[in-house]
């Protein structure tokens, strides 16, 4: 299940540009046991409408330990002023095993504190039809990001509070903290 899987891949990602759109072909391993081969297809297309970007995508993924899935998502995103970002994200996802079809809808404000640093503030909610449709999840959340060493190491920390449904809508808290380290010529610096 997605839910219990390993948050520690590794892969490579390769962009290919069109004239429209962007697509990004990958493949890499998940750190869970036994190790989890994944491949994956995104397309993603960028719309001007005036004071909002629209940004399209869709994926297909394979991972040895789940199947097939497929995701489409749709954003629009406005500036509030030049520290602030609005962002509407409206996403699909349906996966082969188990059937299940999700739905999720978030609104995000991000700001910019420094030229290394951000923080981003969500609310949003999931839905499921599995067995019937219904709310799987609400959340609010807050991720400070930071660069922390040159262009490619950064350091994210979320702070989530959620009442999902397996939890019988009750409060829960956690805490997320985060490496990222990016490998490629362009972050040589």
């Amino acid at each position: 299940a997605v839910d219990s899987a390993s948050d520690y891949t590794l892969g490579l990602e390769r962009l290919i540009q069109t004239s429209a759109w962007e697509v990004r072909p990958s493949v890499g391993l998940r750190f869970d046991t036994p190790l989890d081969p994944y491949a994956r297809l995104r397309a993603i297309r960028y719309f001007d409408l005036g004071p909002w970007l629209s940004r399209v995508s869709g994926t297909a993924s394979w991972f040895n330990s789940d199947g097939v899935s497929l995701s489409a998502n749709v954003d629009f995103d406005r500036p509030l002023d030049e520290n602030l970002l609005f962002r509407s994200a409206t996403g699909s996802l349906w996966e082969h095993d188990p059937d299940t079809v999700s739905l999720s809808q978030m609104f995000t404000v991000y700001q910019q504190l420094a030229s290394s640093a951000k923080l981003a503030y969500d609310l949003g909610a999931t839905f499921d039809n599995d067995p019937d449709w219904q709310s799987t999840d609400y959340f609010v959340r807050l991720r400070y990001r930071r660069l922390i060493y040159k262009s490619w190491a950064y350091l994210e920390v979320q702070p989530k509070v959620s009442w999902p449904e397996d939890n019988d809508y009750r409060e829960d808290l956690s805490l997320l903290v985060r490496l990222e380290v990016t490998f490629g010529r362009g972050y040589l610096q």
